[in-house]
């Protein structure tokens, strides 16, 4: 009699128990096929979200012939502990792959799986000696201390928001996604008056206060993930997902830039049309947005393609016919190139101007200006680009800008079809004030029927070393999210100049908050665009 194969076998899921210290079982649910006539590789995912969120993955992966194993965190679900986000997952991540690797039905190869919070703890897990780890796939990866809870020095007031949500043992989803519910919660929340922010985080109050009082302490945050020493020693292949809307594609990125730049690990990057939901399973239309079918891969059965080739020695997946994939929205393709900085582009600079017909403009003007930039009086959520909402707009009617406040400084007209590939970069004249100022910039592309697409952000801040001290300062802003996007001709660039908004971010903002930007004559304020040729 022939032996069943995996897809004629049954899925067997069962609980156990794993312990990871004296005190401390973590809930594990194991899908694996029965009969075992042979033991297998295995896939683990270790989760704040709850096991059951992932039962179609364990059948799926069981039928394709591997163990899947999902894990509640240290203090969620149903494991013991506290959670305290970023502190235990990756020694408790260490002992479940011995623990998988110690039954029958599993062999010594393990490969690790899972999004956002679940693609920093493979990173965790791999801040120390881990040989039984041989894939990773680490999508839209949160990155303590580059993207969250803090970017560009500056906290989210969204952390409180996920925090307090991570209070509750698996609950609070409703709450959670109540956009109104916070922001009332965290109105008038500022680094002056941060109690009603600390507030917010309910049980996880505490949590909270140690990631503000370790903001500008890069040893702190350098303490949860791989060291250069461990990524030059690492040689399992790892598998990065991001998205152009992807709240956490800073983070993916820099591991993937230090994994290159240290490491001999094969790496491959993906880069979609996506935000950060997106990553797990694409959407054609979110946020206004609308792509192309062939933006929406089926990045499960990649996933099965990745840990066949990666665990058991399977053919190398199609889609991965290069290092680096990513996508041309507006054009619908995809590209590849050998590494993120092989992807060829020149630069098109575009000077802030004070001319109302275009604020943007290829040539420095001969006559110096000044932009003051205030505080708003009652703040508001950009109309489009407000990144911590649930659910957020990247896409709407320009005339939604009437409301924004801030400077807007737009270009001509294109003359003709622009493809932007690549990083923008933005640099502001700017007489620092003595207190501390926080800046945003953001960019947008206005379609030829007044369609304002999203591009990105970016946030700094800027004061004086001194009462005494010179105030003019060059202000870089270099860490937009990566975007490749075809502009039609008739479109043109929007940039947005304004202090950053309370409604976002923990900022040093008040009220009396002023800042002038100076351009034109010899001061050099302006925006680069990265341009792909077509």
């Amino acid at each position: 009699m022939k032996p069943l194969t995996v897809q004629q076998r049954a899925v067997l899921c069962e609980q156990h128990r794993i312990r990871v210290d004296a005190r401390t079982a973590l809930n594990a649910v194991v899908y694996r096929a029965v009969p075992c006539e042979v033991a297998v590789s295995s896939i683990l995912v270790i989760t704040p979200y709850l096991a059951e969120r992932y039962a179609e993955d364990g059948e799926y992966f069981c039928r394709a012939g591997f163990n899947f194993i999902v894990v509640d965190a240290r203090g969620r679900g149903a494991s013991q502990g506290t959670f305290v986000p970023f502190e235990q997952d990756g020694e408790d991540g260490r002992c479940v792959v011995e623990w998988i690797t110690r039954q029958a039905w599993a062999t010594e190869r393990v490969g690790l799986y899972g999004g956002s919070y679940s693609g920093f703890n493979q990173w965790a897990i791999c801040a120390q000696p881990a040989p039984s780890v041989r894939s990773l796939a680490p999508v839209a990866a949160v990155y303590p201390g580059v993207d969250f809870p803090a970017v560009d020095g500056l906290m989210y007031l969204y952390a409180a928001r996920w925090l307090a949500y991570m209070d509750n043992q698996g609950g609070g989803v409703a709450q959670y996604q109540d956009n109104c519910y916070w922001a009332q919660r965290l109105a008038g929340a500022c680094s002056a008056h941060r109690s009603a922010f600390l507030q917010s985080a309910a049980g996880q109050r505490a949590t909270l206060q140690q990631w503000l009082e370790q903001l500008d302490q890069p040893a702190y945050w350098a303490a949860f993930t791989p060291t250069p020493q461990r990524y030059a020693a690492f040689d399992a292949p790892a598998l990065f997902i991001t998205g152009f809307y992807d709240d956490d594609q800073r983070g993916t990125l820099a591991y993937y830039t230090q994994l290159r730049q240290s490491g001999q690990a094969p790496a491959f990057l993906l880069i979609g049309p996506w935000d950060h939901d997106g990553t797990r399973v694409p959407r054609a239309a979110f946020g206004g947005l609308s792509h192309g079918a062939q933006s929406c891969l089926d990045l499960r059965e990649l996933h099965r393609q990745w840990y066949a080739w990666t665990l058991d020695d399977g053919p190398r997946p199609q889609r991965l016919s290069a290092p680096v994939m990513y996508y041309v929205a507006g054009l619908e393709v995809w590209r590849q190139a050998e590494s993120l900085d092989a992807i060829e582009h020149s630069w098109l600079t575009l000077y802030l101007s004070a001319d109302a017909a275009a604020g943007l403009c290829p040539g420095n003007a001969l006559a110096p200006a000044c932009t003051l930039l205030s505080a708003p009086a009652v703040p508001t959520p950009l109309p489009i680009g407000n990144v911590m909402s649930h659910e957020p707009v990247y896409c709407g009617d320009e005339r939604a800008f009437s409301a924004a406040h801030g400077q807007v400084f737009d270009s001509c007209a294109l003359s003709e079809p622009l493809t932007l590939c690549g990083f923008a970069q933005v640099t502001l004249q700017v007489l620092a004030p003595v207190t501390p100022v926080d800046i945003c910039v953001t960019l947008y592309a206005v379609l030829p029927d007044r369609t304002a697409v999203y591009l990105g952000a970016c946030n700094r801040r800027v004061q004086r070393t001194s009462a005494r001290a010179a105030g003019l300062v060059a202000l870089m802003f270099d860490s937009f999210n990566f975007i490749a996007r075809a502009l039609p001709a008739g479109s043109h660039l929007k940039l947005l100049v304004g202090l950053s908004s309370p409604t976002l971010w923990l900022t040093a903002n008040t009220p009396d908050s002023v800042v002038q930007v100076l351009h034109g004559g010899g001061f050099a304020s302006y925006l680069r665009l990265p341009v792909q040729q077509a």
